[in-house]
């Protein structure tokens, strides 16, 4: 049990590093787009320009494909739920609360908004308080984080990666 603890904690950790790391390239990304511009757009823009085609055209095949990537991404996250329901480490009803939690997630959790205008110290407490809600959350549900991260997030270089820096 505290072995279990244990992982739980670190895979919570390892999550929420992960989530803070893409609230923070969210946020540089969306400050280069204010400097630099938009890369999809000005991309279909640039094409649209050079061979004549019609900018909206361009656009919508590019907004076509984005979403297709995310509905292959969503496929590929359920089937890898799917196999470890196979696999006897979760059942339907981890499934669901998995998935119910993953959308909740990315609806509001890390919203680039709540973090850009706090310092690295609310950043901070921020992650810190979303941290605790997962290892709830997922203690609630029985739910070994660690088999549900994709590729062994966490795990690190040879393994030996907490969350927080490498271990030796």
């Amino acid at each position: 049990m505290k072995k279990s603890r244990k992982n739980i904690k670190k895979a919570i950790l390892a999550t929420l590093a992960l989530g803070v790391m893409t609230a923070s390239g969210i946020y540089g990304i969306n400050s280069a787009f204010a400097k630099y511009g938009n890369g999809q757009l000005d991309v279909a823009n640039k094409i649209a320009e050079r061979f004549g085609l019609n900018k909206e055209e361009v656009q919508k095949v590019f907004e076509e494909n984005r979403q297709e990537q995310r509905q292959n991404m969503e496929a590929d996250f359920e089937n890898r739920l799917n196999q470890l329901i196979t696999d006897g480490k979760i059942t339907e009803q981890q499934k669901e609360a998995i998935m119910a939690k993953r959308n909740e997630m990315g609806s509001n959790s890390w919203k680039t908004e709540d973090f850009k205008n706090l310092s690295v110290e609310e950043r901070r407490v921020k992650a810190d308080q979303n941290r605790e809600a997962m290892d709830k959350w997922a203690e609630e549900n029985g739910i070994n984080l660690e088999d549900i991260r994709p590729f062994g997030a966490g795990k690190g270089f040879k393994g030996k990666h907490s969350g927080r820096g490498i271990q030796e």
